[in-house]
């Protein structure tokens, strides 16, 4: 089959954040299969994607943070077509029928969109807007094409999907490893994410608020890494900035366990995932537990946790719940019978 990708940026842009990730696999389980795929950007562009924006867009995104809906360019010659951006559903609805598109949601936006009304004043009114018109536009494209798949699970309960939605989170290679809780004075914990997505941004920022003041006390040092990180100056001792990560292997070996405190945004936390597959604890909030379904949800420490004095009853998640729901063969799995 020839099948097309459509994402925000072409594959020769992809990196190493969560959507670009989910893109990845998309195109390795897809190839594996033996089908010509190809990636479909929206932008023609990396400088709209990167945060270089003109100061009308900066403008925008600080009034109506969500982007507004995108025209497509779609190869009629293509058999199937995956869509992983919003913003492109109805565009793409247009240009083929049902049974040749697949949506894959990584958050909805409209609880995204309601994120931001936590932010600011300013963003309040267009925030709230945004959510009203995108709870309703969600209700409409889930109809569109032959099946949904949804990155978050609890994205896929809000979703009013019924029987034509499925939970798909993102895979990734479990690790040989054993828990690596450290014997050390000083326990390190790491936070990996792209800083050019405003939902890290400001749950960075809140976790620092909240928490900063406990570092010390509690021989704790966050080290702070990915795309962008190194637009923070943070002069606190216990807290590092490494900047962007060129080998994650190299990132999760050096601390102890994985902090998530994300509290904007929607969808599954692929990094999440990943320090599960590295045999690490994982901290986060709410609303990173609600990613998950409800059985692996106690696989995430609350946050408080954190800086309890001993680790030892910390929950790693057990071989078998990664492998049925999070490695290459269980995505393989759920996606074969909608692909054939």
């Amino acid at each position: 089959m020839k099948i097309g990708v459509v994402y925000w940026i072409s594959e020769s842009e992809l990196s190493l954040d969560g959507g670009s990730l989910r893109i990845r696999h998309w195109l390795e389980m897809l190839r594996e299969s033996g089908h010509d795929v190809s990636v479909v950007p929206i932008l023609k562009n990396m400088i709209e994607y990167s945060g270089k924006k003109s100061f009308l867009n900066q403008f925008k995104a600080r009034i109506l943070p969500i982007p507004f809906q995108r025209k497509l360019d779609i190869d009629p010659d293509f058999d199937l077509v995956i869509v992983t951006v919003p913003a492109a559903f109805k565009s793409a609805s247009k240009a083929m029928p049902r049974e040749k598109l697949i949506f894959d949601w990584m958050d909805l936006w409209s609880d995204y969109a309601l994120s931001f009304t936590k932010s600011n004043l300013l963003m309040f009114p267009g925030s709230l807007l945004q959510f009203c018109q995108w709870r309703w536009l969600e209700a409409k494209f889930v109809k569109l094409p032959k099946i949904n798949f949804f990155a978050g699970y609890l994205d896929l309960e809000r979703s009013r999907a019924l029987n034509k939605g499925m939970w798909l989170p993102s895979p990734v290679h479990r690790q040989n490893t054993s828990g690596r809780v450290s014997p050390s004075e000083k326990r390190i914990i790491g936070f990996l994410g792209n800083f050019n997505h405003r939902p890290n941004v400001l749950s960075l920022r809140w976790f620092l608020k909240k928490y900063i003041h406990l570092f010390e006390s509690s021989s704790i040092e966050l080290h702070v890494a990915g795309i962008s990180s190194e637009k923070f100056t943070i002069t606190h001792g216990n807290v590092k900035i490494l900047g962007k990560v060129e080998n994650l292997a190299t990132f999760y070996s050096s601390i102890d366990a994985v902090v998530v405190p994300i509290v904007f945004g929607g969808g599954i936390k692929v990094k999440a995932i990943e320090a599960l597959a590295e045999n690490l604890p994982v901290f986060g909030t709410k609303e990173v537990a609600l990613g998950f379904s409800p059985e692996l949800r106690d696989y995430i420490n609350p946050i408080d946790s954190l800086f309890s004095h001993t680790w030892s009853e910390l929950r790693i998640m057990k071989a078998g719940d990664f492998e049925e729901n999070f490695s290459h063969t269980a995505f393989k799995n759920k996606i074969k019978e909608f692909i054939n």
